[in-house]
């Protein structure tokens, strides 16, 4: 293990903080009696216990319970997006610095999640109306709660990810193979890191040159070249600048590469000025080649963590 490595690991430990979010959500299905479900199996004249049958107690295109996943889904892909990865997949990794952000975001979260369970409960009655026609016998009042609001929640703690304290006044073998095991853990965190980043680079980077590559697209027609292709590089770029622990050279270098090319072309440039795209569309590929040299497998290299 080099000084590089552990250095670069205490340092992530130090500046970075353990997330988790979670959510209580009103399950939208309901599984059936056994009565009903021996039913179901005598239709087909089939062994009930053979049987997994279930009913949707909520209408699928609701459009509250529509407006609810939705939300959700966003505040999953947020969560992902400002923070880095570990290698407890619940768990993420923000700045210190920057939790204070992260603390306000999620608490309008909160209130979001409340007002849109808050818009379902003033249609209950028409939910359960709805589904009283929909389900016919299978429909039961006592699947539905007395109020929606408080059914689809989300919260979010801070994990510690450092050794328990109290195990240094028990044990101190205990005590350092505990904290070697989690210096381990951010040692993970650096490669799951820089494997996110340069997935997601190479993503985008494959897009501007897919879109810019002159050829027709599968309709036949010139490809269209969205506006969003660029903007979703800008927004990447933010990202790395704001959570990249700064372990790769080349990494660092090809990021940098790439906003050189960005710098001052619009998107109406590289729409209108075929010259302007077929630059953007070489560097962009050129760039790309050489991202792929640093996603094959190589052997362990040291890391180095930037200075402030």
């Amino acid at each position: 293990m080099t000084t590089p490595t552990l250095e670069a690991a205490a340092r992530l430990q130090d500046e970075f903080i353990g997330t988790r979010i979670s959510f209580r959500w009103f399950g939208v299905t309901r599984s059936l009696s056994s009565s009903q479900s021996q039913q179901a199996a005598d239709v087909f004249d089939a062994d009930s216990d053979s049987l997994v049958a279930s009913k949707r107690v909520i209408a699928r295109q609701l459009p509250e319970m529509k407006a609810l996943n939705k939300k959700r889904n966003l505040i999953r892909r947020w969560w992902i997006d400002q923070t880095l990865p570990y290698p407890d997949r619940a768990i993420r990794l923000r700045r210190r610095k920057d939790l204070s952000n992260f603390t306000d975001r999620m608490e309008s979260f909160k209130v979001e999640m409340d007002e849109l369970s808050g818009a379902l409960q003033s249609i209950r009655e028409t939910v359960i109306h709805e589904a009283r026609g929909r389900l016919g016998h299978l429909f039961n009042e006592a699947d539905y709660p007395s109020s929606f609001v408080g059914s689809f929640q989300v919260s979010y703690d801070f994990p510690n990810l450092n050794p328990d304290m109290s195990l240094k006044y028990m044990s101190t073998a205990l005590y350092s193979a505990e904290a070697k095991r989690i210096q381990q853990r951010f040692e993970q965190t650096i490669e799951l890191t820089e494997q996110m980043f340069r997935a997601q680079f190479k993503a985008l980077l494959d897009k501007i040159v897919e879109r810019l590559d002159g050829e027709p697209g599968p309709t036949g027609r010139k490809k269209q070249f969205q506006g969003t292709t660029i903007t979703n590089l800008h927004d990447f770029f933010d990202r790395f600048k704001d959570l990249s622990v700064g372990t790769s050279d080349e990494l660092d270098a090809l990021v940098k590469e790439a906003k050189d090319v960005c710098s001052g072309v619009s998107i109406k440039d590289v729409k209108h000025y075929i010259v302007v795209a077929n630059t953007v569309h070489d560097n962009m590929e050129t760039i790309s080649k050489k991202l792929s040299g640093l996603m094959v497998d190589k052997p362990k290299r040291k890391l180095r963590f930037k200075k402030k």
